[in-house]
């Protein structure tokens, strides 16, 4: 019998209802059970001679609909030491027994084809629970015109992303149109052949929820659709995002254009097997619209996942809300705490200076007495340690007083860099941003 037992022939098994419901409820898994022939319960499941196959007696659904084992539905089975999660990909009724497939791409392990089942249970809502999370090892599920379904976005996925919403641009508001050149921080501009973009930060036209978004103009040449704005992250670079490999993931950009099948989302990747999957193209109505790319497989050898968007007519294209996520599933958008998301940023690109957005005075500044021609060495930590070791570039023609010159760089590491001034003669030296265009730039892009 699927869920909670009838049990009336069992005064052992009645005393225990209260507390299975309680269970159930607060752990939002129902069980499977059924009465045992000397009373209390047993599960009425058993492994067969595949690894995501098994059978229970206790259900006589065929999988449809609000059947125990509906297809989709998450089911988590504990065997011994052992605990695997996974949707339902098949289930079948014969003779008062199911047979029900668990998705071998998307359980976390195979069944062991001999060990016994401690327990078998589907995932169900309660107070407990969000409508609309998901992952195959959470406890959180949803419910669908009173059917069980596997989510359709939201819930509680980390997005993967630096600077999803396109808040924060170190660089300026554009344009920018260069070939390879960064725009809103870590998204790149990609343009083949005769094709051009022209980037701008946009304050207008953006979500609701959005400060700002990207801006695209793009005009095409010969470039058959391969002209991109995307975000790539290295894998196992300084042990970077290594999560994704052999992952389902999938992603979903805001895009607003008034140009049918001019723009659609993608996520590339690397590696045996790797590969370019679209979403559909966006319909041209001049409304944001959730484009998305779900449940795209990482090859266990790739060194890069790449999401962004593709262009493929004329257009002015816009971009926000951006999301990736480990799921079969497109992930909803939630925007990032600003101290996160600066964060985030300045782990690839920090500036100093006066064009800084946290620029005070004239940081950073060289002052001292030198008797001597010797140099003189000012270290400055970063706001925010960098991926790989940075390039460190000192901009502009700064201020200077007394004896000396330019400064200039000398080290850059992960943690901060060096500013070097070198006296002419005896005597007070001053060297110092005092211009929007003295900075001092670190760009370390794994």
């Amino acid at each position: 019998m699927p869920g909670l037992p009838s049990v009336q022939s069992s005064t052992q098994g009645w005393a225990s209802v209260g507390s299975m419901w309680s269970t159930s409820l607060n752990e939002a898994w129902l069980p499977e059970w059924k009465v045992g022939s000397t009373g209390g319960f047993t599960v009425p499941c058993s492994p067969s001679s595949s690894g995501y196959i098994f059978s229970s007696s206790g259900d006589g659904t065929t999988g449809s609909g609000n059947g125990f084992y509906a297809l989709g539905r998450a089911v988590r089975v504990v065997q011994g030491a052992s605990t695997i999660y996974g949707p339902v990909a098949t289930a079948s009724v014969a003779a008062g027994v199911t047979t029900v497939g668990l998705s071998s791409s998307l359980a976390t392990a195979a069944l062991s084809t001999a060990t016994a089942f401690t327990s078998v249970a589907v995932g169900t809502e309660s107070g407990h629970s969000l409508a609309g999370s998901s992952g195959l090892g959470a406890t959180k599920f949803h419910r669908e015109d009173g059917t069980w379904a596997p989510p359709t976005g939201g819930g509680d996925f980390y997005n993967f992303l630096t600077n999803p919403g396109f808040e924060v641009w170190q660089r300026g508001a554009g344009a920018f149109t260069a070939d390879g050149a960064y725009t809103a921080d870590r998204w790149l501009m990609d343009e083949v052949g005769t094709d051009t973009l022209s980037v701008t930060r946009e304050g207008t036209t953006k979500s609701t929820n959005s400060l700002y978004s990207l801006a695209a103009v793009f005009v095409l040449g010969n470039g058959a659709g391969a002209t991109q704005i995307y975000q790539q992250l290295s894998i196992n670079v300084n042990d970077e995002n290594h999560q994704l490999l052999g992952q389902a993931i999938s992603a979903r950009i805001a895009v607003r254009t008034a140009t049918a099948t001019a723009a659609r989302v993608f996520i590339a990747t690397d590696g045996t097997g790797g590969t370019t999957n679209y979403s559909g193209y966006h319909t041209g109505g001049s409304t944001f619209e959730n484009l998305d790319v779900t449940n795209i497989t990482v090859p266990s050898d790739a060194t890069y996942v790449r999401v962004g968007v593709a262009f493929a007519a004329s257009a002015t294209v816009y971009m926000d809300n951006a999301s990736f996520a480990i799921s079969a599933t497109a992930p909803t958008y939630k925007g990032l705490a600003r101290s996160e998301e600066w964060g985030r940023c300045q782990r690839y690109y920090e500036t100093h200076g006066e064009s800084s957005a946290d620029a005070v005075g004239n940081f950073p500044s060289l002052m001292w007495y030198t008797a001597d021609t010797a140099d003189h060495v000012l270290n400055v930590p970063f706001n925010t340690p960098k991926a790989v070791a940075p390039t460190v570039t000192k901009n502009g023609t700064w201020q200077t007083a007394g004896v000396g010159a330019q400064p200039t760089v000398g080290q850059g590491a992960k943690n901060g860099y060096s500013l070097v001034g070198t006296g002419t003669a005896n005597g007070n030296f001053v060297a110092r941003p005092n211009s929007a265009d003295d900075t001092v730039t670190a760009e370390s892009n794994p």
